[in-house]
């Protein structure tokens, strides 16, 4: 399993920024779940992806 990882965290403000820009559409974002952060978006095959960084 490959990660991505941006100033220390798994996925940032700036790395989703940077999928937008890149036509990846970004369907949401939850920085205050109990469980840790997470992020969704579409991969050019319209496949959902999600991303997860547990709670410290």
């Amino acid at each position: 399993m490959a990660r991505v990882t941006s100033a220390g965290r798994i996925f940032s403000t700036a790395m989703l920024a940077q999928l937008a820009e890149h036509g990846v559409e970004i369907l949401g974002r939850n920085d205050d779940d109990p469980n840790g952060r997470f992020a969704w978006f579409l991969d050019p095959a319209n496949i959902k992806i999600e991303l997860w960084e547990p709670k410290k």
